[in-house]
């Protein structure tokens, strides 16, 4: 064999040895058009898509769900992963989620498999959704996500008979027990002038959004104050002194206190979501628990004893603002309120207004567009 063919001779052969060696390393089959291995499982299960709130106690929540597979709906997955939050799941928060011990094995794909979630928080409102994984480690997607809310459902007493009518017209049961679910099937409640003194089992309406209780005879306000999902509040016209259980409303939109005995704001301090905010016709002197609150738009102080309004000075929502009927001198704080300007309108008849606010500080109000009313 001459030079020429020796070396092709040993070209060939090493590449026939580097070739086996090459397989050998891998060691598996590969898709001759894909290139992927052959023997790998890809495929996950198929996500779990009937979720479901069997039952619920004080403390707990049963939940079943229909089987998925290994591989999409067919054949058996390893193993589940349930999660839960008192607030949505998604993928995004995912794994910060509670997630639940002791779970089952899964059954075959189709077959029912079930779970019971021990200590939650009675009357708090849970979600909960699950993900099945095969023994490749291929994750389902998010099943679909349920709510339920832990509670005792006992009956519910009133200490106001003038109350308990206006519920059993909402709940329509004219007669018999009326339930703590009951309480939870309406978000909107008005029952203005309806004699209404004592406001005993309100607090079972966790799902209010709106509570309208003008004119009646309520003087404490306790019972309200878990309801923290409320918006719009009007008790306006009744014996109001003390508001501080309406501290813990903190998305409250609309509040309306006209006609009360209120002197005390400070409990609205921390009420930031606000934008209408009705306080005529009260004991008012003191708008120091105001200040900063740059959400409300339409402010009615009028009717009260308000000397100073410092505190509207950087409430720069203001567009409406009734004052009238006080004991105002100076505007000072208004006049360099920046928002205040084209449009916006502030009542002020009734207050003994100072030479330099009627001479000055109203016209510069109104050369910013302010519309005075005296």
């Amino acid at each position: 064999m001459d030079d020429i063919g020796k070396t092709l001779y040993k070209s060939v052969l090493l590449l026939s040895v580097t070739t086996i060696l090459l397989l050998s390393a891998c060691g598996k089959p590969k898709n001759d058009i894909t290139g992927e291995d052959e023997t790998l499982d890809n495929t996950r299960p198929a996500a779990i898509v009937d979720l479901t709130v069997t039952a619920m106690t004080v403390d707990g929540a049963s939940l079943q769900w229909r089987a998925t597979g290994d591989d999409g709906d067919s054949g058996t997955a390893a193993a589940y992963d349930l999660r839960y939050l008192n607030h949505e799941i998604t993928d995004i928060n995912w794994d910060s989620a509670a997630q639940a011990q002791g779970l089952p094995a899964p059954g075959q794909a189709g077959s029912m498999d079930s779970f019971s979630v021990t200590g939650l928080l009675e009357d708090s409102t849970y979600s909960f959704a699950v993900k099945a994984v095969d023994e490749a480690g291929n994750w389902s997607n998010l099943s679909n996500v349920v709510q339920a809310v832990c509670f005792d459902d006992y009956a519910v007493t009133f200490a106001d008979t003038a109350f308990e009518r206006v519920i059993r017209f909402y709940v329509n049961k004219p007669t018999g027990d009326i339930l703590r679910s009951d309480m939870l099937r309406f978000g909107r409640l008005s029952a203005g002038g309806q004699h209404i003194s004592d406001l005993t089992g309100i607090e079972h309406c966790r799902n209010l959004t709106a509570l309208l209780l003008w004119n009646n005879h309520v003087t404490d306000l306790t019972p309200l104050s878990g309801l923290i999902g409320l918006r719009v509040l009007n008790v306006g016209y009744n014996g109001l002194s003390d508001i501080a259980p309406l501290a813990s409303l903190v998305h409250l939109d609309t509040l309306q206190l006209a006609s009360n005995s209120i002197a005390d704001l400070s409990a609205l301090a921390g009420l930031d979501s606000l934008s209408e905010l009705v306080l005529s016709t009260n004991l008012i002197w003191n708008t120091a628990p105001l200040a900063g609150k740059t959400t409300i738009r339409h402010l009615a102080l009028d009717n009260n004893q308000v000397v100073f309004v410092n505190p509207l000075y950087n409430m720069t929502g203001l567009d409406r603002v009734r004052l009238f009927n006080n004991l105002i001198e100076d505007l000072l704080p208004l006049a360099y309120n920046p928002g205040l300007g084209t449009g916006d309108t502030i009542w002020l008849a009734g207050n003994p207004l100072s030479a330099v606010t009627t001479d000055s500080l109203v016209t510069v109000l109104r050369d910013r567009g302010v519309t005075i009313l005296r």
